[in-house]
């Protein structure tokens, strides 16, 4: 497996994602929302930190020139999720990313994946377009039928993904591992089933 795992590993990543394993496993926890979200933001600014493109622009003045910072305007984002499990996590990435297009998917369910894939086929995906994958915990095989459509379907290179999950299960990920081994996983935690 020479899959790219990146574990986060800050301390402040290791105390949100925490508090979310532990929620999992309780019923109810008063924080849990405002945890997602912070680990949310703080996992996805892991992701963009190297993956983002910033334009420098300079606007003359009299006096002197102004510097302003922009987003590529031909990047753009689709974020694949499930909408009713990481609604929380993902609450504020659309303000940071204006240009972002959402997608919900269920890796959860018992249906066939062309019932779930359907709803992918009416996106345009231009080769431009950066794809993060979001799941909560990582732990169905699903993930990896899902990138093979994205890849034979919509004709995505793999350096257009990037997978984004709480925790990642290791068994999936050796599968992921040999059959996609340039694609980048982020993560906060490794769990051995």
């Amino acid at each position: 497996m020479q899959l790219n795992i990146y574990i986060i590993s800050h301390p402040i990543i290791k105390i949100l994602s925490n508090t979310i394993i532990s929620s999992a496993l309780n019923t109810y926890n008063k924080f849990s929302s405002q945890t997602h979200k912070y680990i949310g933001l703080l996992l996805v600014y892991e992701v963009l930190r190297k993956w983002m493109q910033i334009k420098n622009l300079y606007i003359k003045k009299i006096n002197y020139i102004k510097e302003v910072h922009i987003i590529d305007s031909q990047e753009s984002y689709l974020i694949i999720t499930n909408l009713l499990h990481t609604y929380n996590i993902i609450t504020e990435i659309k303000i940071l990313l204006p240009d972002t297009e959402l997608q919900h998917i269920d890796l959860n369910n018992n249906k066939s994946f062309t019932d779930d894939y359907n709803n992918i086929k009416l996106i345009n995906i231009e080769s431009t377009k950066k794809i993060m994958i979001i799941e909560k915990f990582l732990d169905n095989y699903k993930i990896i039928d899902l990138i093979k459509y994205l890849q034979v379907e919509k004709n995505v290179k793999i350096h257009q993904i990037k997978i984004i999950s709480v925790t990642c299960n290791t068994k999936i990920l050796e599968k992921i591992g040999q059959m996609y081994p340039n694609l980048n996983i982020y993560t906060t935690k490794l769990i051995n089933n």
